[in-house]
């Protein structure tokens, strides 16, 4: 019995605060309205309020004041709102989302930005919902075109019958209605330049329903495809192009420097570098013809400055002047003969010494 009167009490104490904040929601005193709204998080009742209060009211200063408030408590909420729903979104919970957004606006109809939050999440559910049943004509349509070759090839190694050539009538006209809804999808997708839809859209229609209307589609979208790959390797050319010139400006001063500091090693290197790109800057060839020229002429001097050496019996001196030549032109085989041939000599000529010092200590 106590029970029963706790919950009775509870029940009328209730309803009699929903009265009073009725009666408060309803009073003739618009400070008393502003702030059983905002109590009740219902922002945009409140700045309606607010908003009805004429200057000549007596109390118009201060609800004009306390207008910063209410808008400052309103973002707040907005703020709090728009979080939720996006982390709903995030999660791919978009009917609790729109739940949020909605909920939102019921207590802050003026918010911009939930407004739009919505519209952008209705715009997601619409085109996710498109898409499905795009997918879905799309495997229907790759399915019958299998069906349709299976039969069409039994066909050829039997005589079909009645009832065969029934399931085969049936499946070209389900093709041709899809054909049609895919003709529909793929010219949607070419008109918002969405290509990979149209691509996987309009061929297959064609190849179900090989209709003038379809093959204009596929026509328009294979002239786009075209278009954009030439435009693909336009651009590459351009990267290439611009690449290609910054390389061969930067072989060119590295050569200038090379040829009047006379080193010749770094000569040699940028010259390798050189034979596997296509010169075609003018600059560039004539200073490569003048530095091989250099190098052809360095290794000439070294070639005849080491069989001078080797003449006067300086082996040493020689083998020195080969090397140079050989880091020059690793390819010159006669320098690296005359290396070993000078190598053995000076071998030859230090056992000799030794074989002497031996006769003189006895």
């Amino acid at each position: 019995m106590r029970g029963t009167l706790t919950y009775a009490a509870i029940f009328l104490c209730a309803q009699f605060l929903a009265g009073c904040a009725y009666l408060a929601a309803h009073s003739d005193d618009p400070d008393v309205q502003i702030e059983t709204w905002v109590d009740h998080h219902m922002y945009g009742k409140a700045l309606d309020a607010i908003d009805k209060v004429r200057p000549e009211h007596p109390a118009y200063e201060s609800i004009m004041t306390k207008k910063q408030t209410v808008l400052g408590k309103a973002q707040q909420y907005e703020t709090e709102m728009l979080k939720k729903g996006r982390q709903m979104e995030g999660a791919g919970k978009l009917t609790e989302a729109q739940s949020v957004y909605e909920d939102g606006l019921k207590h802050y109809r003026q918010s911009e930005l939930l407004q739009h939050a919505l519209a952008i999440l209705n715009t997601r559910q619409i085109n996710r919902a498109t898409q499905l049943e795009i997918e879905l004509l799309i495997t229907d349509g790759i399915w019958l075109e299998k069906r349709l070759t299976l039969i069409r090839e039994m066909s050829v190694t039997r005589s079909p019958g009645w009832l065969s050539k029934i399931q085969l009538k049936n499946l070209q006209l389900k093709a041709e209605d899809i054909a049609g809804q895919l003709m529909l999808a793929g010219k949607d997708a070419l008109a918002l330049g969405n290509l990979t839809l149209a691509t996987r859209t309009l061929p297959l229609a064609y190849r179900l329903y090989p209709d003038k209307e379809i093959e204009s589609y596929n026509k328009q979208l294979q002239e786009i495809l075209n278009r954009n790959e030439a435009s693909t390797r336009q651009a590459e050319k351009r990267v290439v192009d611009k690449n290609v010139k910054a390389e061969q400006e930067e072989l060119r001063n590295a050569l200038e420097q090379s040829f009047v500091a006379r080193n010749y090693k770094v000569m040699q290197h940028l010259l390798k570098r050189l034979e596997q790109i296509e010169v075609s800057d003018m600059d560039l060839r004539i200073l490569k013809q003048q530095a091989e020229q250099a190098i052809a002429y360095v290794v000439q001097q070294n070639m005849e400055q080491a069989s001078a050496s080797y003449s006067l019996g300086d082996y040493q001196r020689a083998i020195e002047f080969w090397r140079l030549v050989l880091e020059l032109n690793g390819d010159n085989e006669q320098a690296r003969a005359n290396v070993d041939r000078a190598e053995r000599a000076l071998e030859k000529l230090q056992q000799l010494r030794e074989k002497q010092q031996g006769l003189d200590i006895q």
